[in-house]
């Protein structure tokens, strides 16, 4: 008989809850699930029943990715990314948020391995082109765009355990690293109340405990799939160009910025990326839409415990050395 798998689509899917609420309903395999409206996107985990606290454990971690949704936003007043955005150039304190220094660590060694690909310092950029707004999109001047090229880059940080250093009035935006980052700790909360057979999934950045699970990565121009995989104990993140885009002059602009040249990235309809943690996974599928599919493979296929499936800006699938040891039929 056949092992029956739980089974979920990569991808955002848009549920009509209210912001920060969520509703907890049982799915047709009796899995406990309950969605909730974080991170910028839906953020869903279903669990297997069987945990007596598994309520109280969902609760929990849904509490604590609202907490790093807090910390690590670039658009809450309140929040100290915020404020580290804010002050120009200068000495800033962050002795009280030793995750802003990890996440800055995190993103600086990222960035060093995909030669500047993943860039955490680019939200002068981000913000020019307002993908994270309501407005109705158009292309940024030029001349505003290398403006904002100027005060860019991760590289104009100097960071001790106590004090970030800006050298220029860059901005942080971890839109591309907290949000796997926030899984894995949700992750870690779930496994400490017990939890050992789970999936969370923030708008296709997933982490599963537990090997039955099958997730398919969704096709980026139709509705269909491109295959299922199992992720079989590791992590899993999308980046793709067909969620946050506009047109002008016949021409796609996706939300996923190029660090070197302030434009959206268009070698890549979409990347998907399994690794060890979410967060590592979240970063490189950025990463290599940005490079596009010769470079990004190459960077890939030198890391341990790395695999990604790449569908190439003429829609040609290219997959990693053992990809294929995970994709389920």
């Amino acid at each position: 008989m056949k092992k029956a798998f739980k089974y979920i689509v990569t991808g955002i899917v848009f549920f009509a809850i209210g912001f920060g609420a969520y509703r907890a309903f049982t799915v047709s395999n009796d899995n406990f699930s309950r969605t909730a409206l974080m991170l910028g996107t839906i953020v869903e985990i279903q669990a297997k029943p069987g945990n007596n606290n598994i309520q109280e454990a969902v609760d929990s971690a849904f509490s604590e990715i609202k907490r790093l949704d807090k910390l690590f936003s670039a658009y809450d007043s309140t929040s100290p990314v915020y404020r580290i955005n804010d002050k120009c150039i200068g000495s800033i304190d962050i002795s009280e948020y030793p995750e802003i220094y990890h996440l800055i660590e995190k993103s600086m060694m990222l960035g060093m391995i995909s030669s500047g690909a993943f860039d955490a310092g680019i939200g002068n950029i981000t913000d020019l082109w307002g993908f994270n707004n309501q407005k109705e999109k158009s292309l940024p001047d030029s001349l505003n765009i290398t403006a904002a090229m100027q005060n860019s880059g991760i590289a104009n940080i100097v960071l001790s355990k106590d004090n970030l250093v800006k050298n220029k009035p860059i901005k942080l935006n971890f839109d591309a690293i907290a949000k796997g980052y926030a899984v894995d700790k949700a992750w870690e909360v779930l496994t400490s109340f017990g939890i050992n057979n789970f999936l969370i999934n923030a708008g296709g950045e997933i982490r599963a405990n537990g090997r039955d699970w099958k997730i398919g990565i969704k096709h980026p121009r139709n509705q269909g799939m491109l295959c299922s995989v199992n992720p079989a104990g590791m992590a899993l993140a999308t980046s793709g160009d067909y969620e946050n885009y506009f047109f002008a002059g016949g021409r796609r602009y996706c939300h996923i910025i190029n660090p070197e040249t302030g434009y959206p990235a268009d070698q890549c309809q979409s990347v998907t990326v399994i690794s060890r943690d979410v967060m590592t996974a979240d970063a490189l599928a950025t990463a290599v839409f940005v490079l596009g599919s010769v470079d990004g493979l190459a960077l890939v296929n030198q890391m341990d415990n790395t695999e990604c499936l790449i569908v190439d800006k003429n829609g040609k699938l290219i997959k990693s050395d053992d990809f294929e040891n995970y994709i389920r039929r």
